[in-house]
């Protein structure tokens, strides 16, 4: 009986688990078809010329015109050189929306969020400090049963 129930929670993690990557691979293919600008799988695909797209990345140089950006897309670096002065500095992190012209540049900036480097760090950091905390909340009161493959209660 005790193997029946644990055969029932094997199969039920399994299922739950193939849920969730089948929901996971279906939104990595079909979130880019969905979006009011094109992104870098549309600039990849067919490169609308003169239209508005949105794009990301990290800001790798400053020059005298613009500034470039940095975004690994299916392993593969797009670096994309951006008309305009930033209003952030080498390292943050940009999106922002704008109008494709030839050879990967960008210009007439129509918004542009900008994320310092500093910021970014943070909330990384504060997320896992947030996992640790409730990790060791959670397993002060609780403790693994590896015999009954289950959790109880301390």
């Amino acid at each position: 009986m005790i193997v029946d129930s644990q055969l029932k929670k094997i199969i039920l993690i399994c299922i739950l688990g193939t849920i969730l990557v089948s929901l996971s691979h279906y939104y990595a293919l079909e979130a880019n078809q969905h979006q009011q600008y094109p992104s870098y799988k549309a600039i990849l695909d067919n490169y609308p010329l003169g239209e508005v797209v949105y794009i990301q990345g990290s800001v790798t140089e400053i020059d005298s015109e613009g500034y470039f950006i940095i975004e690994k897309y299916h392993s593969q670096s797009i670096v994309m050189h951006v008309s305009g002065e930033l209003p952030g500095e080498l390292g943050d992190e940009v999106s922002l929306l704008g109008v494709l012209k030839p050879s990967n540049h960008v210009g007439d900036v129509k918004r542009i969020h900008v994320i310092s480097s500093l910021k970014y760090d943070f909330s990384l950091k504060r997320s896992l400090a947030a996992i640790i905390f409730l990790a060791i909340f959670f397993f002060y009161y609780w403790k693994f049963d590896f015999k009954r493959f289950v959790f109880r209660r301390r």
